[in-house]
């Protein structure tokens, strides 16, 4: 589940998503959200362009954006993108709130390299891949170097992310990855803490506002 919306992985390898959709995370090519006032087996499954099925699905957490990766371990990514590249297709601009941007129209991420995705972790704005040779690539938002580049510089919001190296871990023989919302739990450390709790109370800020409350 993200800030307020949820997506499932179906046994028939499709995904569907209902909930607040003011970034375009259902996948639907619309602003409505889903689940309010109708059942959400009203509106179809996201439509990702592809015959392959799902085999690991993210949900950002407290965040509105989904990455897929499918059987022969392709990727794509929908949603919240606007000002950092979370979604990692080179542009700031959300994808899945408007027409002709699901579907075929929606890129695979190329992670460079001929590499393929083995799994994938979203935290609230930023993205990290395990990649199939067991190293790890980051996008998105870098405030805080969560994407563990030894800078503040935002990955995938004019570049693609192919070009993106990996993140040093000293090669480390088997790994698992793990996201939490922007970086790292909410320690305060040299102000960081506040940094964090901003970034979050400007996006619940603006689903509020958005929704009225």
């Amino acid at each position: 589940a993200g800030d307020a919306h949820t997506c499932a992985q179906l046994d028939n390898g499709t995904v569907r998503c209902w909930g607040y959709n003011g970034e375009g995370q259902l996948g639907l090519g619309d602003n409505f959200e889903l689940g309010d006032d109708e059942l959400i087996t009203s509106r179809p499954t996201v439509d990702l362009g592809t015959s392959r099925k799902v085999k690991n699905l993210i949900v950002g957490g407290l965040g509105y954006h989904n990455c897929a990766v499918f059987d022969d371990r392709s990727i794509k990514c929908w949603g919240y993108n606007d000002g950092s590249g979370t979604l990692g297709l080179g542009d700031m601009e959300n994808h899945g709130d408007g027409p002709n941007e699901m579907g075929t129209h929606l890129p695979f991420l190329s992670v460079g390299g001929g590499r393929t995705v083995k799994s994938i972790v979203g935290g609230s704005d930023h993205t990290c891949a395990l990649l199939d040779n067991n190293t790890v690539k980051c996008w998105g938002w870098n405030l805080q170097g969560q994407l563990g580049y030894g800078d503040k510089e935002h990955r995938g919001d004019n570049e693609s992310i192919d070009g993106v190296p990996s993140v040093n871990l000293g090669a480390p023989p088997r790994l698992r990855i793990t996201a939490l919302v922007n970086n790292a739990p909410f320690r305060k450390r040299d102000g960081q803490v506040w940094k964090s709790i901003d970034r979050l109370t400007q996006k619940r800020s603006r689903f509020s506002t958005r929704c009225g409350a």
